[in-house]
Formats: C-alpha cells, sequence, structure tokens
C-alpha cells in the first residue's frame, strides 16, 4: 500500500513538473507582450478586437468548444484555468482559499498552477490565457476572425440602412420644399388674378361713368346730388342713384330716358344684377 502511494506521489511530482514548464513557457510569451509599447494595440491588430473582448471570446469559445471539437491535455486545462481564476480573484491567496482534501488531487494541481503565477497583473493573465488557446487550438483563430466578420457585415448593414434613412428624409424633406413652393406661387397667382379682376372691375366701372357723364350731362341741375360728377362709388350710393333716376320723368326728351336707362342696365350687370 505505501508502495502504491509513493507512486501516485511521483505521477503527482510529474504532473507538477510538466504544469511548471507550461506556465514558464506562458510567462515567456507574457513578458515578450509586457516589452512592447501598448500590448492592447497588439491585440487590435493582430485579432482585431482588445483583450478585454478577445479574452470573453476565447472563455466563450473554450466553454462552448472544448471536448466536441477539438481536446487539450491536462496541463494545458490546469494553465488556463490558472489563468482565469487569477483574471476573476487576483494573487492567489491561501489564507482566502478553503482547504484541498488529501485525495482531492485535481484541486491540489490547480492551486498550486494559481499559486505559480504570483503576482501577475490581470491584463498578463488574460494575455496568458489567449495566447495559450490560440497555441493548442487551431480552431480558436478562426472561431475569432468569423466572429469578426459576422460584427463587420452587421455593421455595413447597420450604416447601409443609416444611409438610406437619411436619403429618405432628403427626399422627403425636398418634397416637402417643393410642394411648398408650389403653394407659394399658387396664392401668389391667386392674388395677382384677384387684384386683376378687381382692377378690371374698377375700370369697367370708370368706363360706365364716363359714358353715363356724357350722355346725360344734360339732364341733371348742376346743383343735383346726382350731378355726374358725383356718379355712384359704392353699392349703396348705386342703388339711391337707381332709385332716383327710376323715378325721374324725362318728358319728351327720349334720347336722355334712353342713356339712362342703358346706364342702368350696365352699372346693374356691373353690380351683379
Amino acid at each position: 500500500m505505501a508502495a502504491a502511494m509513493n507512486g501516485d506521489l511521483n505521477e503527482n511530482d510529474c504532473n507538477q513538473n510538466n504544469l511548471n514548464s507550461s506556465v514558464n513557457e506562458t510567462n515567456s510569451t507574457i513578458s515578450s507582450h509586457t516589452n512592447c509599447k501598448d500590448p492592447q494595440d497588439e491585440f487590435i491588430s493582430s485579432w482585431g478586437f482588445n483583450i478585454d473582448e478577445l479574452y470573453i471570446l476565447a472563455a466563450t469559445f473554450l466553454k462552448e468548444k472544448e471536448g466536441k471539437a477539438f481536446h487539450i491535455s491536462y496541463k494545458d486545462k490546469l494553465s488556463l484555468v490558472a489563468f482565469s481564476k487569477q483574471v476573476i480573484h487576483g494573487k492567489f491567496i491561501e489564507e482566502k482559499s478553503p482547504p484541498v482534501g488529501y485525495l482531492d488531487v485535481i484541486g491540489r494541481d490547480r492551486r498550486q498552477a494559481w499559486q505559480a503565477l504570483g503576482d501577475m497583473s490581470q491584463r498578463d493573465a488574460k494575455s496568458g490565457f489567449i495566447n495559450l488557446l490560440n497555441n493548442i487550438c487551431p480552431l480558436f483563430r478562426p472561431f475569432v476572425l468569423a466572429h469578426k466578420c459576422d460584427l463587420e457585415e452587421k455593421e455595413r448593414r447597420r450604416l447601409e440602412e443609416e444611409e438610406r434613412k437619411r436619403q429618405e428624409a432628403e427626399e422627403e424633406e425636398q418634397m416637402r420644399l417643393e410642394e411648398e413652393q408650389l403653394r407659394l406661387e399658387e396664392e401668389k397667382r391667386l392674388k395677382q388674378e384677384k387684384e386683376r379682376q378687381k382692377q378690371n372691375q374698377q375700370n369697367s366701372l370708370s368706363q360706365v361713368v364716363i359714358v353715363f357723364k356724357q350722355k346725360t350731362a344734360s339732364s341733371f341741375p348742376p346743383c343735383s346730388p346726382y350731378s355726374p360728377d358725383l356718379a355712384p362709388s359704392d353699392f349703396h350710393l348705386f342703388l339711391n342713384m337707381k332709385e332716383f333716376l327710376g323715378g325721374q320723368h324725362f318728358g319728351s326728351d327720349g334720347e336722355s330716358e334712353n342713356a339712362v336707362t342703358t346706364w342702368l342696365n350696365e352699372l346693374s350687370m356691373t353690380w351683379g344684377f
């Protein structure tokens, strides 16, 4: 039994050595990123996403595809779990962690992998997670690129829709302006037509008055209030003139009577009678 226990311990030591080797390789990759002027720019230029967006994609990809589309080794899984714990919780603190059972080999390995990360920052832990997953799984980059293409297509459609709505709005505004211009022109035309008709009526009335003066100049006394010099200029005066002239007797002067009658008829037509 002791021999069997010693065999388990030796196997655990071997796994721990492999884990340490994996962590050292990841730390080396992270160190190269840390030496860059701006690691954030490197991820955007290489992947099209910043490190925070890419880490979420990596975690989603691992959760959805691992065990179905691909399989990863035990030591790589330990490293990925350690990176994710470092991202979420920060540095491993033994006092805040629950104890691990004597037979919980996996739990102990995960704790050691996490502890090995030391004071690694959250950004470096995300970077380590992304780069390790990319190194061990060739499907990860195509997954990210497909997601990027999908986002670009959605953005293209969004921009096209915005442009379509903008053009429609411009066309509607142009139509509104044209309709407003036509309305103003029609109002102007109607106003001018009304003024023209009014002027024509005034001209017609003036002509009637002139004719009346010419034909009836000798029919009224000079001081008569209905002298041709006081020809009707409004409707009420016209009615008074018509009433007065209708009661006049011109004797044998049939020409004057006919002239007045003609004038009254013409004036009646002018006033709509």
